[in-house]
């Protein structure tokens, strides 16, 4: 009914080469831990250099870097001089976020 459109049929045991394999990410990596707190006031777990550990952020979004990190945008709050509060965001990775790798002797502050 349709034309075959490639009439040569591969080798047996011929297996084709994925090219985009490595630009996809596994089924495993696209699961995300922040996902379900997203649009939400959370604690943060761990001291980061932008806030101190139990400081109220708020979780913007989650998703999935291409070399397969979670990362996080996060907005947080600066406490000024007379209580004047502002806010600012981030882009952080959900391991420094949780405390995990954060020490870097390079970037010691």
């Amino acid at each position: 009914m349709y034309p075959n459109r490639y009439p040569y049929t591969p080798a047996p045991g011929y297996t084709p080469e994925d090219i985009y394999g490595p630009y996809q990410p596994a089924v495993h990596d696209e699961q995300r831990i922040y996902e379900p707190y997203e649009g939400q006031i959370i604690t943060a777990p761990a001291n980061t250099r932008f806030w101190r550990r139990g400081t109220e952020v708020f979780l913007h979004s989650s998703t999935i870097d291409p070399s397969g990190r979670e990362m996080l945008y996060v907005v947080y709050p600066i406490r000024r001089q007379n209580n004047i509060c502002s806010l600012r965001a981030v882009a952080i990775s959900a391991n420094e976020y949780r405390g995990i790798g954060t020490r870097r002797p390079e970037f010691d502050y």
